[in-house]
C-alpha cells in the first residue's frame, strides 16, 4: 500500500512540476517563461541562464533542430520580449533588448520553416500580437 502511495506522490509531483515548465500547446498563443513547449510538430524550449538571460530553440518531434538562438546573443527577461506561436505553426520572436524581429514561417507543402525578420521585410504580425503589441516603427 505504501508503494502506492509513494507512486502516486511522485506522479502527481512530476505532472506539476511538467504544468510549471511549459507543456502541450494545442492553440495559438504566447509563451512567457522558461520551460519545454511542445505542440504537433515542434519542440520550443525556453533556457533561463544563472545570470537571468534567456535563450530559445525550436526542434521538430524528431529532434531536428529548426532553430537555435546563440547564448552569446541571450535576451533579459526584463525588457520587453515575446515568443508567440500561431494557428498555422509559425513562430514569432521580438526581443526590444538584443532587436530581434524573427519570424519562422512554416511551409504548408513541405513542412519545412524557413526564417524571416518580419520588421525588415514587413511581414504582417497575427492579430494577438498587434493588437497587444507596438513594434516595427
Amino acid at each position: 500500500m505504501k508503494k502506492y502511495i509513494l507512486i502516486i506522490f511522485v506522479i502527481i509531483v512530476g505532472c506539476i512540476k511538467q504544468k510549471e515548465a511549459g507543456g502541450f500547446m494545442p492553440k495559438a498563443g504566447f509563451m512567457k517563461q522558461s520551460g519545454i513547449y511542445t505542440s504537433k510538430s515542434f519542440i520550443i524550449s525556453i533556457k533561463k541562464y544563472d545570470n537571468g538571460s534567456l535563450t530559445f530553440g525550436v526542434c521538430d518531434r524528431k529532434y531536428k533542430i529548426i532553430y537555435q538562438q546563440s547564448i552569446f546573443n541571450s535576451f533579459s527577461p526584463n525588457q520587453y520580449w515575446f515568443l508567440y506561436k500561431d494557428e498555422k505553426e509559425n513562430i514569432w520572436f521580438y526581443s526590444s533588448d538584443i532587436q530581434h524581429s524573427k519570424v519562422l514561417l512554416k511551409d504548408k507543402y513541405t513542412n519545412l520553416y524557413t526564417v524571416h525578420d518580419f520588421c525588415k521585410e514587413n511581414i504582417k504580425l497575427p492579430s494577438e500580437i498587434s493588437k497587444d503589441y507596438i513594434i516595427c516603427f
